[in-house]
């Protein structure tokens, strides 16, 4: 799968990727938690831009404004979820648009619009909490034909 759920999310979103907080499956209700910015049981694609945004602030170990392969492995390892080999510098190449080797806050909020609208089962333009589920139990069945490839 090119573009799944958890890449928007874990930046994945992800992968959302690259997100200390879905360093494990009962990590994802909490990862909802810190997405529903106005605690309304939505999430909106507003709020998944505004958390990328806080995110990317975060894995951003050196402040220069751009993530680096290193930066991101450590994010993951420091959040406990270092993930199958290869895999972050697959999602890195996937969110690096101009191939520069480092990405930009805009390139990593990029995708957040991604997961919202594959998640969106109902189409009201936000994901709520049944969604959710839905998406990353879609995920969890998809995932291990991910790491075949």
């Amino acid at each position: 799968m090119s573009m799944n759920f958890l890449t928007f999310f874990s930046a994945g979103l992800c992968a959302l990727l690259l997100a200390a907080t879905v360093a494990e499956a009962d990590g994802r209700g909490r990862l909802f938690e810190k997405l529903d910015l106005d605690d309304d049981g939505l999430v909106t694609h507003s709020e998944a831009v505004a958390a990328r945004g806080q995110w990317f602030e975060r894995i951003d170990a050196d402040g220069d404004g751009y993530l680096t392969v290193e930066e991101m492995t450590a994010q993951r390892r420091h959040a406990g979820a270092e993930g199958k080999a290869g895999r972050i510098e697959r999602r890195f190449a996937k969110m690096d648009q101009d191939g520069d080797g480092r990405i930009g806050q805009a390139e990593f909020t990029a995708r957040a619009g991604h997961g919202i609208e594959r998640a969106d089962g109902d189409g009201d333009g936000a994901i709520s909490r049944e969604e959710w589920r839905v998406a990353a139990d879609r995920h969890r069945r998809k995932a291990p034909e991910e790491s075949a490839q």
